[in-house]
Parts: C-alpha cells; sequence; structure tokens
C-alpha cells in the first residue's frame, strides 16, 4: 500500500519535480541502511526496498559525507519513519537527543519530510521488545520483561503466552484501554534444566491485524549450573578431610553438605549414639530422597559398615549410570581396608578391589611420590600447566605422600594418571588416581588420605599457595560433573540465534580419552529441522561426514534456507565407544522492516521541526517547500533556439522586405 502510495506521490507531482529538475540538480537516492541512486521516474521494481534495515543515521552520514563541501539546497524525505536500527530501538519518543538532533543538522538545509499519518487508524498487536539475560541459572528465578505495542485496538484485555519448545509455561492477560500504545510486561521463570532453552512469546491474534508476523517473538536463554551440590561422607575427621571441606567450601559455586563419623563405633569404649551425634546418620534421606540433586558424592575414608549404608550401596551405583559423579578417596576404612569387595561399588570404581584378606595387604604405610602416567601428561586433571616440560616438572617436584590404600590394578576402560613408582601388580604399577566413564556416570579413585601434604609445603614453590593441590582437585571436580570445557567432543555454533539468510558456523573439536587431540578421526554430522516448537517431529535437512584435522578440529559454515529451530547432531566413534554431542540454534525469518507496522509520523515531524523543514501528508495537496538560495551561480543547463526557424519570424522578415521594396519605388529609387 505504502509502495502504491509513493507511486502515486510521484506521478501527482510530477510537474513540480520536472521544475526542481530543471532549475537545479536533483538527485534521487533509495535508502535502507545506505544509499542507492535512482532515475527521476523510477519504475516500480526500483522502488521496492532492498535492505533488511531502516537506518536514518547511516544514511544521513552517508548524504554528509557524498555532499560535503557543496551547496546543498534541501533534502525531500518520503518513508514511513520507522528507524529500525539507530534510534528507535526503544521505541517512538517525542524528541530527540543532542547527537540525533546534531545529525540531521550537520546537512545544513531544510529536510521536508512526507509521511502516512493516517496510518494510526489501522490495527496493530506487536511484541515489540523482550528483554531477558542470555544467561541464566539453573533453579534461579528469571525474569523476563517485554514491550507489547498495541494500536487501534479497543478497550479490553489481549491473552499474552510465554512457551518454552511447544510446553506452555505461563499465560497472562492484558487489560488495555484502548488509548496507551505501549505496554510493559514481566514472566517469571525457574530453569530445571541446564542447556540452550528457546523461547516464544505470543500475542494473540485478532482479528482485523494489518499484520501478523510480529505477534511472535522468539529468542534464546542458556541456562548454567550455578550451584554444584557436593555430598561429602567422611569416616572420620582428619587433615585430609579437613583440607578437602575447606576446599569445597572455598568454592562460591559449590554447595557442599558434609558428614562427619565421629566416633566409630566398633571402639572398645562403649559409647551411645546420644553421646557422640548431632543428628543420625541420615541414610534414607541422602541415599534414597536427595541422592539425585547431588551433582558429586564423596566418600573419605569412609567405613560404609556400621551406619546401615551397605543396604544402599545399590543406590549409588544406580546413581552413577544415570549421569551421576562418584569420587572415593583412600585411607584407614576405604577400599579393601573398608570391606568394599563384592559391593556393588566395585561395579562402578575404576580400580579393582582386592578381598580385606588377600597376598595383596590393603594398605602400605610408606612413603611415595607419585608418578605422572602417560595418560595422566595430557589429561586435564593432572594437566596443570599448559606447557608440558613444566607441567612434568611440577610433579617431579610435588611433595611425597603418605602411605597407598591397595588395589588389584585398573578395571577395564579406566585411566591411571598417577601411579605409584614402585608397588606394583601383575606387572603394572598401582594406580595412584584413576578414572572410568561408567554408562553415563563418571567415577575417580584417589588412594590415599594425604592429598593435602600438597597444599602447604607447596605455597612456597613456584605457582603460589596451593596450586598443586587446588588446581588438582578442581579439574578432577570438573571432570567428574562433565564440566563443558572437558568434554572429549567439543560442539560449538558461533550464535545461539540468527536471521534468515545469515550463515552459522559449525566448530567441532575431538579428544582422545587422555585427551590428546583426535587427529583423521571420522565424524558425522546430522543437521536437523524442527517441523513444531515442541522438537517431537525432526527433518534431517543435510548429513556431512566429515575428518578432524591435526588438531581434532572440524568446521564448516552452513545457510539456513528456512526459518525454524535447528539442532546439530554430532557422532564419533572410536574403538567401539562413540561419543555424541548437539546444539541447537533459532533462525528467525522476523523482519526488522515489519515488526512495526504502523507508521511514525512524529518522528518525521521532529526531523523536520529540527531543520527547519516541514512535515507533510503523502495523501494531501503538496505545500510551498522553501529551499536555501545557492550560494553560488551554477549554469545548470542550456537551451539553443534557432530564431528562423520559427513560422513567425519568417512571415516578418518577408513582410519588411516587401515594405522595403515598395517604399524604395514610390520615393523613386531603383
Amino acid at each position: 500500500t505504502r509502495l502504491g502510495h509513493t507511486q502515486q506521490f510521484l506521478r501527482e507531482h510530477r510537474a513540480y519535480l520536472d521544475r526542481l529538475a530543471r532549475d537545479n540538480v536533483l538527485h534521487i537516492f533509495g535508502f535502507s541502511d545506505k544509499l542507492r541512486p535512482l532515475t527521476l521516474y523510477a519504475p516500480q521494481n526500483d522502488l521496492h526496498g532492498t535492505g533488511t534495515n531502516t537506518d536514518f543515521r547511516a544514511t544521513f552520514d552517508q548524504l554528509v559525507q557524498r555532499f560535503q563541501g557543496r551547496d546543498l539546497g534541501g533534502v525531500i524525505v518520503i518513508s514511513d519513519g520507522i528507524d529500525t536500527r539507530s534510534f528507535k530501538k526503544r521505541g517512538r519518543r517525542d524528541q530527540f537527543s543532542f547527537e540525533e538532533y546534531r545529525q540531521f543538522t550537520r546537512l545544513a538545509a531544510p529536510i521536508h519530510t512526507f509521511g502516512f499519518v493516517l496510518d494510526r487508524n489501522v490495527k496493530d498487536v506487536n511484541v515489540a521488545n523482550v528483554r531477558y539475560n542470555d544467561f541464566a541459572f539453573i533453579h534461579n528465578k528469571l525474569t523476563i520483561d517485554a514491550t507489547i505495542e498495541v494500536i487501534g485496538v479497543p478497550a479490553g484485555s489481549i491473552e499474552l503466552k510465554l512457551s518454552e519448545r511447544g510446553r506452555l509455561i505461563r499465560k497472562r492477560s492484558l487489560r488495555i484501554d484502548g488509548k496507551t500504545e505501549r505496554y510493559q510486561v514481566s514472566f517469571d521463570w525457574v530453569p530445571r534444566k541446564i542447556g540452550t532453552h528457546i523461547f516464544a512469546l505470543e500475542a494473540e491474534r485478532l482479528p482485523g491485524e494489518v499484520y501478523h508476523g510480529n505477534n511472535t517473538k522468539r529468542f534464546v536463554i542458556k541456562v548454567l549450573r550455578d550451584k554444584i551440590r557436593v555430598l561429602q561422607i567422611a569416616g572420620r575427621p582428619t587433615w585430609d578431610v579437613r583440607f578437602m571441606r575447606s576446599f569445597l567450601k572455598e568454592n562460591p559455586n559449590v554447595d557442599l553438605i558434609s558428614f562427619f563419623i565421629m566416633v566409630n563405633p566398633l571402639s572398645v569404649y562403649r559409647l551411645s549414639t546420644f553421646d557422640t551425634s548431632l543428628i543420625p546418620f541420615p541414610a534414607q534421606e541422602l541415599f534414597v530422597e536427595q541422592l539425585g540433586s547431588f551433582d558429586l558424592v564423596i566418600f573419605q575414608d569412609f567405613n560404609y559398615g556400621p551406619f546401615n549404608t551397605r543396604l544402599h550401596l545399590h543406590r549409588i551405583r544406580d546413581y552413577v549410570l544415570k549421569g551421576g559423579a562418584f569420587l572415593m578417596i583412600g585411607g584407614e576404612r576405604a577400599f579393601s581396608a573398608g570391606d568394599y569387595h563384592g559391593t556393588e561399588i566395585t561395579d562402578i570404581l575404576p580400580i579393582e578391589i582386592q578381598p580385606r584378606y588377600h597376598r595383596v595387604p590393603p594398605t602400605d604405610e610408606r612413603d611415595f611420590r607419585p608418578r605422572l602416567t602417560r595418560d595422566g601428561r595430557t589429561h586435564p586433571i593432572t594437566r596443570l600447566a599448559f606447557d608440558a616440560k613444566e607441567n612434568a616438572e611440577i610433579w617431579r617436584r610435588a611433595p611425597e605422600l603418605e602411605g597407598l590404600n591397595t588395589s588389584l590394578g585398573l578395571q577395564s576402560g579406566a585411566l591411571s594418571l598417577l601411579s605409584h613408582p614402585k608397588l606394583r601388580f601383575n606387572g603394572h604399577r598401582m594406580p595412584v588416581a584413576a578414572l572410568r566413564e561408567v554408562k553415563k556416570g563418571r567415577t575417580m579413585v584417589f588412594m590415599t588420605d594425604s592429598s593435602w601434604f600438597w597444599k602447604l609445603p607447596f605455597a612456597a614453590q613456584k605457582g603460589g599457595s596451593g596450586t598443586l593441590y587446588d588446581r588438582f582437585w578442581t579439574n578432577a571436580v570438573k571432570w567428574l560433573i562433565r564440566d563443558e570445557s572437558l568434554s572429549l567432543l567439543r560442539l560449538t555454533l558461533s550464535a545461539a540465534a540468527l536471521k534468515l539468510s545469515d550463515a552459522v558456523t559449525i566448530g567441532v573439536r575431538l579428544f582422545n580419552p587422555n585427551y590428546s587431540p583426535a587427529k583423521a578421526q571420522a565424524i558425522e554430522i546430522e543437521i536437523l529441522r524442527w517441523e513444531d516448537d515442541a522438537g517431537s517431529e525432526k527433518k534431517v535437512v543435510q548429513r556431512i561426514d566429515g575428518k578432524t584435522d591435526d588438531r581434532g578440529s572440524w568446521s564448516q559454515a552452513m545457510t539456513p534456507k528456512e526459518a525454524g529451530i535447528y539442532e546439530i547432531m554430532v557422532r564419533a566413534t572410536r574403538n567401539g565407544r562413540t561419543e555424541t554431542a548437539s546444539a541447537t540454534f533459532l533462525v528467525s525469518a522476523r523482519n526488522a522492516e515489519y515488526d512495526r507496522v504502523i507508521a511514525d509520523a512524529e518522528f518525521l515531524r521532529l526531523i523536520s521541526k529540527g531543520t527547519a523543514g516541514s512535515f507533510n501528508d503523502i495523501l494531501g495537496p503538496l505545500p510551498p517547500l522553501w529551499f536555501k538560495k545557492p550560494r553560488i551561480e551554477q549554469l545548470a543547463s542550456r537551451e539553443t533556439f534557432e530564431l528562423w526557424n520559427l513560422p513567425i519570424v519568417f512571415f516578418t522578415l518577408i513582410l519588411l522586405l516587401a515594405g522595403e521594396w515598395l517604399l524604395r519605388r514610390r520615393l523613386g529609387y531603383p
């Protein structure tokens, strides 16, 4: 409609434009975020917009640069007044800032604007803006604020819905008074799952609306882990337990629950539970009711036997198999010394536990300095320095540890990061620190209760206080809880939300179990488009077979052809084990040019007012427009008239010649 009105304006005022072009040097431009030269009577196709944004600031910047130092008489602007980028991010306004005012006055010429006054009579509901934090934290309330623009709608109510992947989260009714155009609404949401969440805020579609494409706005929020919930159960208060508890409590991202067994019930001194406990050991609450809420469970020098924990060890195993993390730290009551042989815990541990009475004693009391294994050189838990030589030197200078819980070696699929320099079983060094991935979960063992030796003695060495202890256990916790930065297969996207026709770059990095780069490894990439917001039906858009380079990396850019929610699935299979990673991103077809379809005549009026120009209705009569007089007169055009080619001149000359001849004859001249 507006294109037709623009063409009508050019037709009706052709004579005026012709006169302007004859008496002046006239330049015609189309503009979006850049100027586009046009002819005076451009065909209809040339009048169609070619840009994705209307940027008045960029347009006037280009005008200033183009006509700098030249004598400019004035500017005529035909527009709906909707600036989609520079000035109008916060909605319609009735004044300009100094910088905005200066932007228009730099031309030093009147700006006459022609806009669409009667647009205010149409009906439109627009989700104009949604404000939120790009990152949210799990279990923490997030507030989503929105601006709803309502024009031409009588008093009543409009229904608003906030949904996440097709699932309704909140619904509310917005009361409108028929006069106010902009309303502020808020929605509260508590995330329960880590990852990328795609939302849709939808305003009710009313009959008679001029455009429905701006009634829904989709956006992306990434939910992160706010607190790491850790359960620490210790068999007795020791220095090692104290240092571990302090390490966990000092981390503001850790929510720690600790239980200490103060007195051994098997002691020769008969003491009642009332005398030795603040509360009874809450086995039911910890292992039945709340176990699934913990990100990490730690058994530290803990003997399960006297506390009826044996009945719940299978729950620890199932918790790990479903994705939990479990750490067992040594001591006089751990591993074989704690009689764990034959329990369900052995199904998930990285090491083989020998029976309590075995030819291999349950503990070795000698001091030792652990050795970094081949896998430990590249694994992020024991990679305390980026440089391999510096990392090896840190471990070479590490303080000695005291005592070791022995084992029968590693279970299948487990990795040893630190080993004993002398003790062996079946020709293999006994592990000191070992780990294992068990289905969806992860487990780790540290076969001594003296890691606290690494804390204070190391403070005086290069690297600062507690460097070895803190970095080691920080890395261990991150690995156990599957921190994204330590995944074996990492998938990254250049953007979580993009516009249609924009490209997204898919990046993949693949590591071996010891975290060395997986070179020349085949990977499968599958790109799917959701057929609905819930993702219940997915259509495969593209399949790619890739191969990693020498850094274990692969990347490729893709440009989606349709709007919607896309999911990237990456798989890599090595030695019978499949690593997978996935990510979602949003492609929006919502064009900024149509986000606000009601023309903004006031915006154009302010431009004209600030430059001594005039604002005019494009459908009204053409008023007199004033332009600056030129400071320098220049010949703009030249026309040649041949007088003898005119009939009146020819006959006048004939009459003059004939009259002269008659006069000469009467006077007697020859």
